[in-house]
């Protein structure tokens, strides 16, 4: 079992290769996570965490970093992914809600709302991993996920992977399509996820003996060659594998019809896999801001307990003081000295502190701003507002980060939502669709608050509208005749993501517009029946009389 084999050399290859691609950031991800997120792994030891529950947080002297970040990742969840709220649905590619029909928006509406009961689910994961991943992003500019249909459970489900034990390589869109990510297991935990591997290594005794920590691999990246008749795990559309640099042999092999692995980068710079955070933007200042605060701290403590000027050999050692201390700055303590020696007095350094606290001050406000806090996360003001101006105010802020919200879309919640409704349609937890449906593309739009931003612009424009010709409907009510009123309810529906059974279909409004039309002719008839009869009773009446008074009106009889 010692030589291995041609895939296994191929697979540690590979490992090296986005290894040492990742080198050139570790000395960057770990000042970061010095400064930034000191509860995340260690980016310069070989495994996850060498030292389980350790300090992380000894030389931090200012929290403002670490402080940001989390409002940060909280701004984030609250804009992007609020499990109050619905913040995504289905829609069909190119063609507009109002465009439907009634059961095509109704099995859109249920979709929507089966994936979104799926992540509101605890055991989903789905909401802690996504703050990870925020909080990842913010300090490192990169995140990974991974996300899996357990059986037992019978749910999609989601694991935050640390960038520290993640490796990436990009294909030539630009997508990452291979993860290599890292997992450390003990002898134990290994023998118990993988026993076959004791029967492999029968010949070496000794291999699994000792009590030792293993590096596991889990590649993952698209499969060259497969047979795509067949369903068996080695001829899916990614190939998997799991591996370790100190074993000679594969693991497991195995494979996903979906890439596993939810990748995604705050802003990124061609050329470049890894993605660039605002915690890098200000890093130099954050280094600052700690050592100023350091420097501040010292200072304090000179002022509290500055050093003492004496004469030299002026003082004596007290009486109650037999260690040899010639001087004792204690409560109560007696300070002896030769007659006419000066007195003892505190040096007085001239420091002067407000200067490094206005200097804090406007450098805590940068790294505040460096992550977004004042956009993600509206401070109260004092002064009264209209509603408009609210709307406006952050309508304003979203629309500036939407290059931002626009990656993560893509490159995360996009995937996400779509791997859920693989997963979900492929266990048949999905409605059946309508047959109008079938061959045509779905895509996904989003009814978060960032997103809100740009569909409330249509809907602030609406209500302008109205409001601008208000007084001219007061002159002239006539105006009305030109506003289709139903179209206003759809597109303000559409604009606050009302839900599609509130408002009533083109269909059921013609039909009852038919309706309501019949009625009103059946009402007119019946409202002109008693003078038509009084009408004919009066002319059979004239008849009898005279049959021929009036002969143009015998037809009527």
């Amino acid at each position: 079992m010692t030589d291995e084999s041609p895939l296994l050399k191929s697979l540690k290859k590979e490992y090296s290769r986005a290894t040492l691609t990742r080198s050139t950031w570790q000395d960057h991800w770990q000042q970061l996570r010095r400064w930034c997120r000191p509860n995340s792994p260690d980016f310069s030891s070989s495994t996850t965490s060498p030292l389980k529950g350790d300090r992380r947080n000894d030389e931090i002297y200012d929290s403002t970093a670490p402080w940001a970040l989390e409002q940060f990742a909280s701004g984030l969840s609250s804009v992007l992914t609020d499990m109050s709220t619905r913040w995504f649905g289905i829609a069909v590619q190119g063609v507009p809600m109002k465009e439907l029909s009634r059961e095509e928006n109704q099995f859109l509406e249920d979709v929507s709302e089966r994936i979104y009961f799926e992540f509101a689910l605890p055991d989903s994961n789905t909401y802690t991993t996504l703050n990870e991943n925020y909080l990842e992003i913010g300090a490192f500019g990169t995140c990974c996920q991974y996300q899996y249909w357990d059986f037992n459970d019978r749910m999609t489900k989601f694991r935050a992977c640390p960038l520290a034990d993640c490796f990436f390589i990009e294909n030539a869109q630009g997508v990452i399509d291979k993860v290599f990510y890292r997992r450390t297991f003990t002898t134990r935990q290994l023998l118990d996820e993988w026993p076959h591997l004791e029967q492999e290594f029968s010949d070496d005794p000794g291999k699994f003996k000792e009590e030792r920590d293993w590096e596991i691999v889990h590649a993952v990246f698209p499969r060259e060659e497969r047979n795509i008749d067949s369903f068996l795990a080695k001829n899916k559309k990614f190939a998997a594998f799991y591996f370790s640099p100190d074993l000679p042999v594969v693991i497991e092999e195995s494979g996903f019809d979906y890439f596993p692995y939810n990748t995604a980068r705050w802003t990124k710079i061609a050329g470049e896999t890894y993605g660039r955070s605002p915690g890098m933007n200000v890093l130099p200042d954050i280094r600052t801001v700690n050592q100023m605060q350091k420097e501040l701290l010292v200072s304090a403590q000179l002022a509290n307990f500055p050093p003492i000027v004496a004469e030299d050999e002026s003082l004596l050692t007290p009486l109650a003081d037999t260690k040899g201390s010639n001087l004792t700055l204690t409560p109560k303590s007696i300070i002896w000295k030769e007659q006419g020696a000066e007195f003892p007095q505190a040096l007085n350094s001239g420091m002067q502190p407000q200067l490094t606290l206005e200097m804090l001050e406007g450098l805590r406000e940068s790294i505040t701003r460096a992550f977004f806090v004042n956009h993600l996360i509206r401070a109260k003001k004092k002064e009264r507002q209209t509603t408009t101006e609210i709307l406006d105010e952050r309508g304003e802020m979203m629309r500036q980060l939407q290059p931002q919200f626009g990656r993560i879309n893509s490159e995360l919640l996009d995937n996400m939502i779509k791997t859920s409704y693989f997963l979900l349609d492929n266990a048949n937890e999905l409605p059946e669709p309508p047959s109008s449906l079938a061959g045509r593309k779905l895509e996904i739009v989003y009814f978060s608050p960032a997103a809100k931003a740009q569909l409330g612009t249509k809907a602030q424009n609406i209500s302008g509208f109205l409001q601008d010709i208000t007084p001219l409907i007061n002159v002239e009510p006539a105006i009305t005749q030109e506003i289709e009123w139903s179209e206003i309810m759809s597109e303000y529906a559409i604009a606050r993501d009302i839900p599609v059974k509130v408002i009533k279909s083109p269909e059921q409004r013609e039909s009852e517009k038919a309706a309501a039309q019949e009625q009103a002719a059946q009402q007119q008839q019946m409202e002109a029946a008693p003078a038509m009869a009084g009408a004919v009773k009066d002319i059979a009446d004239a008849r009898e009389k005279d049959p021929n008074l009036i002969p143009e009106l015998s037809g009527l009889l």
